[in-house]
């Protein structure tokens, strides 16, 4: 099958195609990271369609990761997995408005990730269980 693939018509199809998606996708994906500034970081990718995103919370990206799984029903892949610590890798090669919905259900649930308007839970993240809310938790002062 790889051969075929890289036959040289099939090749370049495959190439134009992906370049298409991802000038498409990345400045959309970029845009959802430019509006969470004060949180998240990320350095733009060379090449392909996946970034990986930083951000600036005293929880682990295991931790953090495993409670917008478990409340949000988002996957992502915490920067631990690669041995790279707070962050998280986003895919944006495939249909951007679901990545898109997916990182802002994410976003909107846990109140301390994001960069305004009131939620549910306070604003001090500490990492300590608590019924209903996952690993990693919201808790009050």
């Amino acid at each position: 099958l790889a051969a075929v693939a890289m036959e040289p018509a099939r090749r370049e199809w495959a190439l134009r195609r992906t370049r298409s998606i991802i000038r498409a996708n990345l400045p959309r994906l970029e845009e959802w990271i430019g509006t969470h500034e004060r949180v998240l970081t990320y350095i733009r990718p060379q090449a392909g369609a996946i970034a990986y995103v930083t951000y600036r919370l005293p929880i682990t990206s295991s931790k953090l990761i495993d409670l917008i799984r478990e409340e949000q029903s988002v996957l992502l892949v915490p920067g631990e997995m690669f041995g790279l610590g707070k962050g998280f890798r986003i895919g944006f090669g495939n249909d951007i408005e679901k990545t898109l919905k997916g990182l802002a259900r994410s976003w909107a649930g846990p109140g301390w990730t994001r960069s305004s308007a009131p939620s549910r839970h306070d604003a001090t993240l500490t990492e300590t269980s608590s019924p209903g809310l996952g690993v990693g938790t919201l808790g009050r002062p």
